[in-house]
């Protein structure tokens, strides 16, 4: 998870250099060269995407949206939907901030085979915020990243605390993070 979560700040790094150079001599309006969807679909990982997640994201608004997804990790399937406002700017890159209710996190045993306790795995719902920016590659194609919060660490403490007090579990390399890093893929469809 360290490794994973290391490529992509490395990634984001990297993405965000590249297209800061990107931008052509033109000091025309890029959003109208390249316009912000209304209706898109997608696909991704994090607290936004109620795990690993597919979801719709509707602009009614050019700066507000709502979004709803479903996903699934270890503990089983979950969903998220919320609000995001976005800036729109002359760049390809739009900063947002969410606001969500959903996916917050979850516990999950695993047996000394390696197998899913699956009456164990829980799902914590809750609502968070979050803050990232939205990579228009083209006028089709966006990367979303971004990190939210987690206001479900307690409760996934107490819950882990619960099951080691059980014997049920041991949690000792565990770590709850207080905030998700999220990363998808949108489709313009209109």
């Amino acid at each position: 998870m360290k490794k994973t979560i290391e490529f992509l700040m490395i990634a984001a790094a990297l993405l965000s250099a590249n297209v800061s150079f990107a931008k052509g001599n033109d000091d025309s309006n890029q959003s109208e060269k390249r316009p912000r969807e209304v209706t898109a679909l997608g696909v991704g990982f994090g607290f936004d995407y109620s795990g690993i997640g597919v979801g719709l994201t509707i602009y009614p608004q050019k700066n507000i949206g709502v979004f709803a997804n479903g996903g699934i990790f270890l503990a089983g399937p979950s969903y998220t939907v919320g609000l995001k406002a976005r800036c729109v700017t002359k760049s390809i890159i739009d900063p947002y901030v969410s606001f969500q209710y959903g996916h917050s996190g979850n516990v999950s045993v695993i047996d000394d085979d390696g197998h899913l306790v699956s009456d164990k795995a829980k799902i914590f719902i809750k609502p968070n915020i979050g803050a990232g920016v939205d990579i228009h590659f083209t006028k089709n194609l966006c990367l979303t990243t971004g990190l939210t919060s987690n206001f479900a660490v307690s409760d996934m403490r107490d819950y882990m605390d619960e099951l080691e007090e059980n014997g049920e579990a041991d949690f000792s390399d565990s770590i709850v993070l207080p905030f998700g890093i999220s990363c998808g893929l949108r489709w313009r469809i209109r």
